[in-house]
């Protein structure tokens, strides 16, 4: 009996053999991610897991686990996360028996954050791989889309386009408001050429007539004042020929004529100051109009801009997170449960 079993005990390896012969699949570890930049270190074992997981995804690795890993390493007093250098990626992988080690960081620079990997050869010791990927992205679209990306960079050393667009298109990013007509650019029209910034809204009618009208005051304004200049001239001569009279008939005609100058004069400043003060007013008033009045495109432009809102996630009746819709207000809104 004994003589039958034993050609069947040699034969039973003989399968495992021939599946793990052709199994193509690379043994790979990998070490946690070295966190820098304000990413916070809470992050770092949730990320370090999830591009394991876009490792194994990728079909080109067989992955061992985070807790296989610190089983093994605490047998020999090594811990995970003091693993930081290519030497001890190296010396972890020869305890482990995997073909690669991988090792990276992830660190935030201004709005962007990057996230540096190399592949290390256990035998040779060597960098045989070193991908990077750039997201100005808050960190939750790291961990959803550029992990993946990286992943597969070093399983087919390029991103497909379905796999690209996750990361370049964010889920959601606030909209930017449209850009079209303001009250500003209405008003410096007007204030640089009258009845330009109604014309700007549309309102062609009332703006040729602030220009004409604008036109009309300003040449009465020229006016006025070049005959209030002749005036004085008038009344400077009339005076100089009282001042020069020989007798007392020629000095009190000279007189009346010069104080009938000199009213003039006064009439004529008046009508001056008039003019150009109503010139002014009527030029004030036409930027005014364009700020505070502007068309009806305006408002149509402003009630078409975006509410800010975006994806949020909501709980269901069970506690787990269920796709939901949020909108960003004004207040705290963590206190009354909109995100």
């Amino acid at each position: 009996m004994q003589r039958k079993l034993l050609p069947l005990l040699l034969l039973l390896p003989l399968p495992l053999f021939a599946i793990a012969q052709t199994d193509e699949r690379v043994n790979i570890a990998v070490l946690d991610l070295v966190i820098s930049g304000g990413v916070p270190e809470s992050y770092r074992i949730a990320l370090s897991d999830r591009l394991r997981q876009e490792l194994f995804k990728t079909g080109e690795f067989n992955v061992v686990e985070r807790n296989a890993m610190e089983s093994v390493l605490s047998e020999q007093g090594f811990q995970l996360s003091d693993c930081t250098t290519d030497e001890c990626a190296v010396e972890v992988g020869r305890l482990l028996g995997v073909e690669r080690m991988l090792a990276g960081s992830l660190a935030k620079i201004g709005q962007t954050h990057t996230i540096n990997i190399r592949i290390i050869d256990v035998q040779s010791g060597k960098i045989t791989a070193a991908e990077s990927v750039d997201c100005s992205c808050p960190i939750d679209e790291v961990l959803t889309s550029s992990l993946r990306e990286v992943a597969v960079l070093i399983a087919t050393g390029t991103v497909p386009e379905s796999v690209r667009s996750a990361q370049t298109q964010p889920a959601f990013r606030e909209p930017k408001p449209p850009k079209g007509k303001t009250r500003w650019a209405a008003s410096r029209r007007s204030l640089i050429f009258p009845g330009s910034g109604q014309r700007y809204w549309g309102k062609k009618l009332k703006g040729w007539t602030y220009t004409i009208g604008d036109a009309v005051l300003f040449s009465a304004m020229i006016g006025t004042s070049t005959n209030y200049n002749e005036m004085i001239k008038e009344y400077e001569a009339s005076r100089q020929s009282y001042l020069d009279a020989r007798n007392t008939n020629d000095a009190s005609v000279l007189r009346k004529e010069m104080e009938e100058a000199y009213e003039n004069v006064e009439n004529t400043r008046e009508t001056a100051v008039g003019v150009t003060t109503l010139f002014c007013l009527f030029h004030l008033w036409n930027v005014l109009d364009a700020a505070l009045f502007p068309g009806q495109a305006y408002y149509e432009q402003q009630a078409s801009r975006p509410v800010r809102a975006g994806p949020s996630l909501l709980a269901d009746s069970a506690g787990e997170p269920v796709p939901g819709f949020g909108i960003t207000l004004s207040f705290d809104s963590r206190k009354r449960g909109v995100k």
